[in-house]
């Protein structure tokens, strides 16, 4: 592509960009306020969940084994672990998606 070709192309983007931004800004939708809602429910106690000896496998693969924890309310948890590690099947195991 020519360089004049490829200045037109970006001034055009620029151009296309002032005329989304300047809509946006004249666009009712940007005025209104939003408000979002969340019911605080009755708390039924200080353990959120409590899982003991999990295990999970997929033929001779091993993925989780002896798995024992709780967490309380507020509590914060990460699951790091490679491709295929098995963190997607101990959600769904954790959330009642997939059965032992």
């Amino acid at each position: 592509m020519a360089p004049k070709a490829r200045q037109a192309k970006g001034k055009a983007r620029l151009a296309a960009y002032d005329k989304l931004l300047a809509e946006a800004k004249s666009s009712d939708r940007s005025q209104r306020e939003l408000q979002i809602n969340i019911p605080v429910d009755q708390r039924l106690g200080d353990l959120v969940i409590e899982v003991d000896g999990l295990s999970k496998g997929f033929g001779e693969k091993l993925l989780i084994e002896d798995l024992s924890f709780s967490l309380p309310k507020a509590g914060i948890v990460g699951i790091v672990g490679a491709n295929g590690a098995g963190k997607s099947t101990l959600f769904n195991l954790l959330t009642g998606n997939r059965t032992c």
